[in-house]
């Protein structure tokens, strides 16, 4: 074990999703998961805006007297439904693909957060196995 002490690490780096971090001892439980959460939530955020982007803006309801006169002049009525309607779908879709990737990044944060806490853990365990070795006296081995 003494001869092998220099290539245990002093530090471990974990890849989580796309975040990387580092713990010395596994007690900066709390900062990892603090970085690890502005790390998702700015991908997160980076997503939604690359999606949204060229999103359609929607068609601003129209008076009354406008619809009826648009319907009076019957085929500027018929395309404008047509062209709301298209446009409510479109945007009705968008939504549910924003709610789609909400949903996967609240999933891969909180598998992320049990995945940070798992590798601390056995990182503490690791380093405790190595500690109680390092307290022992040895014996005098006599080849």
């Amino acid at each position: 074990m003494t001869e092998k002490k220099d290539a245990f690490p002093q530090a471990i780096t974990m890849k989580v999703d796309s975040w990387v971090g580092t713990s010395a001892d596994g007690n900066n439980a709390d900062a990892l998961h603090a970085g690890f959460e502005r790390h998702m939530r700015s991908e997160r955020q980076q997503v939604i805006q690359s999606v949204t982007a060229n999103a359609p803006k929607p068609y601003k309801p129209l008076p009354i007297w406008m619809t009826i006169l648009m319907w009076i002049i019957f085929p500027v009525g018929i395309i404008y439904t047509i062209m709301a309607s298209n446009n409510k779908n479109e945007l009705q879709q968008l939504g549910q693909r924003v709610a789609a990737i909400e949903a996967d990044y609240n999933r891969r944060t909180a598998e992320g957060h049990r995945r940070i806490d798992a590798i601390l853990a056995e990182w503490r365990k690791a380093r405790s196995i190595v500690a109680g070795f390092e307290s022992k006296e040895l014996p005098d081995v006599v080849a």
